[in-house]
C-alpha cells in the first residue's frame, strides 16, 4: 500500500474518463453545431472528474474491471456537469467564472446554457445503458443515479439552499442541505459500483456511509476554500456564499471548528473503508479520501 502512486491512478482513471465522454460529444452535422460546442465547452473545461473516478475506482477496489462501466463514469460526469451549468445561472447562484473561465451562460447565454445543461442530463441517462453488465445490476445502477440526482437527493438539497438563503440556519438543517445537493452525488458512484461488483448488502452500506463522509468533507473543504482560497486556484470568485447569504459550514461553525470536521470527516470515512471485507485494493478509496481533504482548489 505504501508504494500506491494516487496521483497517477487518479489521471489515468480520469483520461479513461475523458476519451469516453469524447466519443459521445462527437459532432453530428445533423444537429444544431452551437449546441454541441455549449456542451463540449462546459464538460471539458477542466474539473476533478471525481464522481467517475469514484465510480471506476470502487470496482478495480472490489477486483473488478472497470472498462466496461466506463458509459456509468461518463454519465456521472455528463449529469455533475448539467447542474454546474444550472447552479451557476442568474435564477441560481449567478456566477460569471466555473473553472477559470466563464460560466455558461456567460458565454453563450442563459437559453443555451439551460439547453445544454437539459441535454447533458439526458445524455446521461442514454450513456449508462450502454454498460456491458448485467440487465438486472444495470436497472438498479440506474435507480441509484436517478435517486441521487433528483427530488430526493441533489434537487432538493439545491433548492433547501437557496430556501435558506439569509436564514438562521440550524446544523441539522445546514447538513441535511449539503447530504443531499453534494454528499448524495458521491455516495451514488459508490453504490453503484458496489451494486456493479455484486458486493453484500453490509458492504454496501459501509460505502455509502464512507461516501457521505467524504462527501460532507468535501463540502466543508468547499467552504473553507470559498473564505481562504484566492480566486486564482479556485478558478472563481472567492467569498460568493457570504456575500449571497448562504448557509456555510465556516458561518455556523467557524473556520477552526470547520478545518477539524474535514479532519474527522475524512478519518471515519478511512476506517469505514478499513471494515469493507470484501475489497481487495482499500487504498485506491483511501487515496481518494486523503486527496480530498487535503484539496487546494
Amino acid at each position: 500500500m505504501t508504494s500506491f502512486n494516487y496521483d497517477e491512478y487518479y489521471k489515468n482513471l480520469g483520461d479513461s474518463v475523458n476519451k469516453t465522454m469524447d466519443k459521445y460529444l462527437t459532432p453530428d452535422p445533423n444537429f444544431p453545431e452551437l449546441l454541441n460546442e455549449v456542451i463540449r465547452y462546459s464538460v471539458f473545461a477542466g474539473g476533478k472528474r471525481l464522481r467517475p473516478v469514484l465510480l471506476l475506482a470502487t470496482l478495480e477496489a472490489f477486483g473488478i474491471e472497470s472498462t466496461p462501466l466506463l458509459p456509468a463514469a461518463a454519465a456521472l460526469e455528463f449529469l455533475h456537469t448539467y447542474s454546474l451549468i444550472h447552479d451557476d445561472l442568474p435564477a441560481m447562484d449567478n456566477d460569471d467564472y466555473r473553472r477559470g473561465k466563464l460560466t455558461s451562460h456567460k458565454r453563450f447565454g442563459e437559453a443555451a446554457a439551460i439547453l445544454a445543461g437539459d441535454g447533458l442530463l439526458a445524455l446521461a441517462f442514454r450513456a449508462i445503458v450502454d454498460c456491458l453488465i448485467e440487465p438486472d445490476l444495470l436497472i438498479l445502477m440506474i435507480k441509484e443515479l436517478a435517486e441521487a440526482s433528483g427530488v430526493r437527493g441533489m434537487v432538493a438539497g439545491q433548492m433547501a439552499d437557496m430556501y435558506y438563503e439569509h436564514k438562521t440556519v440550524t446544523p441539522d438543517m445546514l447538513e441535511f442541505i449539503h447530504e443531499h445537493k453534494t454528499a448524495a452525488m458521491i455516495a451514488a458512484p459508490l453504490r453503484m459500483g458496489a451494486i456493479a461488483a455484486s458486493a453484500s448488502d453490509e458492504s454496501i452500506a459501509l460505502l455509502t456511509e464512507f461516501g457521505y463522509s467524504i462527501g460532507l468533507a468535501f463540502q466543508v473543504m468547499d467552504d473553507l476554500l470559498d473564505v481562504i482560497g484566492n480566486d486564482q486556484e479556485l478558478g472563481k470568485r472567492s467569498r460568493v456564499d457570504e456575500e449571497r447569504g448562504k448557509a456555510t459550514y465556516v458561518s455556523v461553525y467557524g473556520i477552526e471548528e470547520s478545518k477539524k470536521l474535514v479532519d474527522k470527516q475524512t478519518a471515519h470515512a478511512i476506517s469505514l473503508i478499513q471494515h469493507v471485507k470484501e475489497l481487495e485494493h482499500p487504498e485506491y478509496l483511501i487515496g481518494i479520501a486523503k486527496y480530498l481533504s487535503k484539496r487546494s482548489q
